[in-house]
């Protein structure tokens, strides 16, 4: 019998044109990579099934028993408090597991009571430099990248 995995995408933000054109949205995005994923892993028996919400242009959200796990892509605009809201619920209520890219993530700590705001020290790639592949070289003209950019928040 095949396990079927539900997520419930939020889409938070709109990729910027050339990454729209060539990807697709972050909802797309991302059900292409949780698939790809998925086919890396011995689990023959489990599926994935995405729904991609935009809440942006429609305030509208999934309900709790409609998915079995939440994905929120990256932004940074002013409706942030409802979504904090919606999942605090999702955690503490429905006791799902929710995934966090970005921004996303900065949503699941503040609806987890963290403090998030602007990094003065600069935009967080990751915990420590790491060197790209040939087609991150390509992409970023760089050999590697390190932790801190300008701009950014962190959690």
């Amino acid at each position: 019998m095949t396990r079927i995995i539900r997520v419930a995408i939020l889409e938070t933000d709109t990729p910027i044109d050339p990454i729209l054109a060539r990807y697709g949205t972050y909802g797309a995005i991302f059900n292409r990579w949780l698939n790809t994923g998925l086919q890396g892993l011995t689990l023959t028996d489990t599926e994935i099934q995405t729904t991609i919400w935009d809440v942006v242009n429609k305030s509208e959200y999934p309900k709790p028993g409609d998915f079995d796990a939440l994905l929120m892509t990256g932004s940074n605009v002013p409706w942030i408090i409802e979504l904090v809201k919606y999942v605090h619920d999702i955690h503490e209520q429905h006791k799902k597991p929710i995934v966090g890219i970005c921004f996303g993530h900065q949503i699941v700590a503040r609806a987890l009571g963290a403090r998030v705001g602007r990094n003065d020290e600069g935009w967080e790639i990751s915990v420590e430099p790491f060197q790209l592949t040939d087609t991150g070289k390509q992409l970023f003209s760089k050999d590697s990248l390190v932790s801190h950019l300008k701009g950014g928040y962190r959690s």
